[in-house]
């Protein structure tokens, strides 16, 4: 494709990359995003949804949704106390399925969670995804082996510091009065 356009293309996995584009080079950034509901669009949604309505989470919708880590000291990743994460929320002009797989963005809106209120949902997700493994919605036997992953993900400390990461960061003594009550009602009532 270089050779074709007469430039040399450059894949940017960060900010920082973009420093060493040229005038005869091409940026491409891949980012993975997840199909936001049209009901829900530029809301924090987190809802859990299945039958039919999966359907419409993944057909019909124009309204896309990415999350980039990052803390304010300028590193992507940091301590669960000082994690801070970016939802990009990107509208294109036509909903999917459409014939085209590559639509421009006509609008983009940014939220910024906390590094308390980003590991509140962290830790519902985990909870929601062992439910959902646990006690299949179709009343089938739960799948060990992937509950079992849902597990290990949730108390593994090599995965963004376990739980007992979380529970440490905010809830000790010494950190607890520095979030809003609120806030750290919701992520004891997740636990």
């Amino acid at each position: 494709l270089g050779a074709l356009l007469g430039c040399s293309i450059i894949f940017l996995r960060s900010n920082k990359d973009e420093a060493k584009l040229g005038p005869n080079s091409l940026g491409i950034r891949l980012t993975t995003m997840d199909p936001v509901p049209s009901s829900g669009e530029f809301n924090k949604i987190n809802k859990d949804v299945n039958g039919s309505e999966s359907y419409l989470r993944h057909n019909e919708t124009n309204v896309f949704a990415y999350e980039t880590p990052f803390t304010k000291s300028g590193k992507s990743h940091g301590k669960t106390r000082e994690q801070w994460r970016r939802k990009t929320f990107c509208r294109v002009a036509e909903s999917f399925p459409f014939r085209e797989k590559c639509q421009p963005i006509i609008h983009e809106e940014c939220i910024e969670y906390t590094p308390i209120e980003s590991s509140i949902q962290v830790v519902e997700k985990k909870v929601r995804d062992m439910k959902k493994k646990a006690f299949p919605a179709d009343g089938s036997k739960a799948k060990l082996k992937t509950l079992y992953q849902v597990l290990s993900g949730c108390v593994n400390t090599q995965v963004h510091g376990g739980i007992t990461e979380v529970a440490e960061s905010f809830l000790a003594k010494e950190h607890v009065m520095e979030h809003p009550v609120g806030h750290i009602r919701k992520l004891k009532n997740a636990f």
